[in-house]
């Protein structure tokens, strides 16, 4: 059985994990709504070496440049992200 702090430590981390996920949801409808929007487009936007794979540092890349050179985003950060979403 689970201390009290422990309950409390995972209902928050488990909210805070909802709220990460409305927000994502949330922007991903908005995008979908630009009829505009092409998803391939936006790969290839990203990888700069033509080579059908997006690469963490494009990824960095990416988010720095498109944010004003501004972005918080660091490497441990992206490789954080590559490894969650990536397979192989």
């Amino acid at each position: 059985m689970l201390s009290k702090e422990s309950v409390s430590k995972l209902r928050t981390f488990l909210m805070a994990v909802g709220e990460g996920e409305r927000a994502t949801e949330a922007a991903r409808q908005r995008l979908c709504r630009h009829k505009d929007y092409m998803p391939h487009t936006a790969f290839e936007r990203i990888d700069l070496s033509g080579k059908n794979f997006i690469g963490r540092k494009e990824i960095l890349t990416f988010l720095k440049e498109n944010n004003s050179g501004n972005t918080t985003a660091t490497k441990a950060e992206v490789d954080r992200l590559v490894e969650f979403f990536d397979v192989d």
